[in-house]
């Protein structure tokens, strides 16, 4: 039993941390989904608990899967054998995509400066070579990021 309170207490604390880190405001309801094997110790705790994790938790419905939904732009928290997903809520996408749009545009100026000054063969000559170097890290990580920004962007899109 006191196993059982530990790990909802586990439970909603990893629920809590991936509202936290979409900044969900305390009230605003999400639907929370549970991903894992039916027989394990966290799906079975949350299982029987479900009522405690909603009083806990403000949620709209709590939904069990045994196999990855595809849930659009969501967040998730591991827990032991489970994994946590929460939608972002509708009123938010549309405010998250702005959000989005605008640190989409700002990558790309970066990238299209970082590649204005690897293309000038002035400065790859004459400049440092750790400056150069570090350019080209800067570039390829601004890249990378731009390509999480299109994937999300994406998932806004089909919600």
């Amino acid at each position: 039993m006191e196993a059982d309170f530990q790990l909802l207490e586990n439970i909603v604390y990893t629920i809590r941390n991936i509202r936290g880190e979409m900044k969900l405001p305390p009230g605003t309801a999400t639907d929370i989904h549970f991903i894992g094997e039916g027989h394990s110790a966290e799906m079975r705790t949350a299982k029987e608990h479900v009522h405690m994790i909603q009083a806990l938790v403000k949620s709209k419905e709590i939904v069990f899967h045994t196999k990855e939904p595809s849930l659009g732009f969501a967040s998730t928290g591991a827990l032991g054998s489970i994994k946590l997903a929460i939608p972002l809520p509708d009123e938010m996408i549309a405010q998250e995509k702005v959000r989005l749009a605008k640190e989409k545009e700002r990558l790309e100026v970066q990238i299209q400066r970082f590649e204005q000054q690897l293309s000038n063969n002035d400065f790859v000559a004459n400049a440092p070579p750790q400056l150069v170097e570090k350019n080209r890290q800067q570039k390829s990580q601004a890249e990378q990021e731009l390509a999480t920004i299109n994937q999300k962007l994406y998932l806004t899109e089909k919600t």
